[in-house]
């Protein structure tokens, strides 16, 4: 990643599918002439995708954890910003050519009552871990399984 100068930021989580990789590129607190929450780039050259783009209002950061399932790529952010009740914690689903958050997944301050500290994947299962116990609304006691599609709890 030669040029990117991601030695001087703070937060850095990656996630790789095939030939491509993702990277968290954010200060905390975020600079408003940051371009970019992620970079997504070519694992054999280090090339950047500057087609790639998600903003500081997308996905706030700092990012704690990135993870690739399929085609898209979740992200737990620490906090987005709510109509009418401030600051929420919460996990985005993210297209995984283009950056666009998937809005129907992604539901600020519903998601969870704490912060997502880790994502991991289990071939096309995702899994949350963190300070949370509740998971839209349900129980989530800390780490739970996910549907990668819906966003709803995969828990038996």
């Amino acid at each position: 990643l030669a040029g990117v100068g991601l030695a001087e930021q703070q937060e850095l989580n990656f996630a790789f599918t095939g030939t491509t990789g993702y990277a968290t590129v954010s200060r905390f607190p975020p600079s408003s002439t940051d371009p970019s929450s992620l970079l997504k780039f070519d694992t054999a050259t280090g090339a950047p995708d500057t087609g790639f783009y998600v903003s500081q209002a997308q996905l706030p950061t700092p990012i704690f954890a990135l993870a690739s399932v399929g085609g898209s790529l979740y992200a737990a952010a620490s906090r987005v910003p709510v109509s009418n009740i401030g600051y929420g914690l919460f996990l985005a689903r993210l297209h995984g050519s283009s950056g666009a958050p998937d809005t129907t997944f992604s539901q600020p301050s519903v998601t969870v009552n704490a912060p997502t500290h880790v994502l991991a994947t289990t071939g096309t299962d995702l899994w949350a871990g963190g300070d949370f116990t509740r998971y839209r609304g349900g129980r989530g006691n800390y780490f739970i399984p996910i549907n990668p599609q819906t966003g709803a709890s995969a828990d038996p």
